[in-house]
């Protein structure tokens, strides 16, 4: 076994497997712990970043693997990820300032919108898509399809509620593309245009579409796939993902983004409040909510706790805030034989002496 895990750190020394600690923050014994956890992780297969920032700042961060399978090139904190449905959190923070400054009304329905919406979804309101509670099914496309938003659209009025709207929980990928699409008529924008200019306002650049996309900062793999090929099919995205899933990011830019949203820096505190709202059980008997793009969720022991995980073809993803302590913790993986949740679940463990 020493043989093996000495054999695995040297490997990635090759990869340029980064320990960054910040000065004075080897102090708390998470972060030698963390270190040792994502060591046993990445023994298992585990390949990605794995972030921890205190109070918004970076005390830790550990890349494992290649960025560039072919080149060698090492993942860092500004490599490109799909990050899957953590793409939901931004678009529920978008609406949410929308909403808070008066420019959407929460119970703007889709008739509102869309003058073809059928009888039984002309109702369904903006708060219900952002919630998980309209009753829409979960796609009506594949994440490769150049689908556009008018075809989009018309298939998702062609299908049938799973239940009445406002009356039950069902995730649903789609219903966040309508909201993409509501977005773009209410401030005339692209969605992919919202996206950047809001991280561009904290000096995150590297978040978005084909717009964002950074031909040598991405990830690729050992077919040459990269985030475009394998996330998208080989071109922009359509609005099967718009919206829901698909975006580009990096560990860097996460940090930024939700120390910027947690610190009512990029929206407004109004904004920040509705979001993190406790508006949706997530089914019968679930101990945890869904506010607008994230879950919400509150222990005895750890307090408020705010997060959202994703999953795509080659990507799975999770970020998640211990508000209380202010604790974020950012996970990107490029594989699924160690997800971005087991991760997070092992920093929880390290960093709190719990077992998740």
């Amino acid at each position: 076994m020493r043989v093996f895990k000495t054999w695995i750190l040297m490997t990635c020394k090759a990869w340029s497997c980064a320990v960054v600690m910040a000065a004075g923050a080897s102090a708390h014994p998470g972060l030698a712990q963390a270190d040792r956890a994502v060591d046993t992780l990445a023994l298992e297969g585990f390949t990605g970043v794995a972030v921890i920032a205190v109070g918004g700042e970076i005390v830790y961060s550990r890349a494992v693997g290649p960025a560039n399978a072919l080149s060698g090139q090492p993942i860092d904190l500004d490599t490109q990820f799909d990050i899957a449905s953590i793409t939901k959190s931004i678009t529920g923070m978008l609406a949410a300032e929308l909403i808070a400054s008066g420019e959407l009304a929460a119970e703007a329905i889709l008739a509102d919108f869309f003058a073809d919406a059928p009888p039984q979804m002309a109702a369904i309101t903006v708060h219900q898509l952002l919630t998980h509670s309209a009753g829409l099914r979960d796609a009506v496309g594949d994440d490769y399809e150049a689908l556009d938003f008018d075809t989009m659209r018309a298939r998702a009025f062609a299908t049938s509620l799973l239940y009445s709207p406002g009356t039950d929980y069902a995730y649903s990928n789609l219903g966040y593309s309508l909201v993409a699409g509501i977005l773009e008529q209410v401030t005339g924008q692209r969605y992919e245009t919202l996206v950047i200019d809001a991280f561009g306002r904290i000096g995150a650049h590297s978040t978005g579409y084909m717009d964002a996309i950074e031909a040598s900062n991405q990830i690729v793999f050992n077919v040459g796939e990269s985030v475009v090929d394998s996330s998208w099919g080989g071109h922009a995205p359509g609005w099967a993902l718009i919206g829901n899933g698909g975006l580009a990011s990096t560990a860097r830019d996460l940090v930024a983004w939700r120390r910027a949203y947690a610190g009512a820096e990029l929206v407004s505190q109004g904004a920040f409040d509705l979001a993190h709202a406790p508006h949706q059980q997530e089914g019968a008997g679930a101990p945890s909510h869904y506010g607008y793009g994230l879950v919400v969720e509150t222990r005895p022991d750890l307090g408020r706790i705010y997060w959202h995980n994703g999953g795509a073809r080659r990507f799975s993803t999770h970020w998640r805030h211990f508000a209380d302590q202010d604790v974020l913790f950012v996970v990107l993986a490029n594989q699924h034989a160690v997800s971005a949740d087991a991760v997070v679940g092992a920093l929880t463990e390290a960093w709190f002496e719990r077992d998740e």
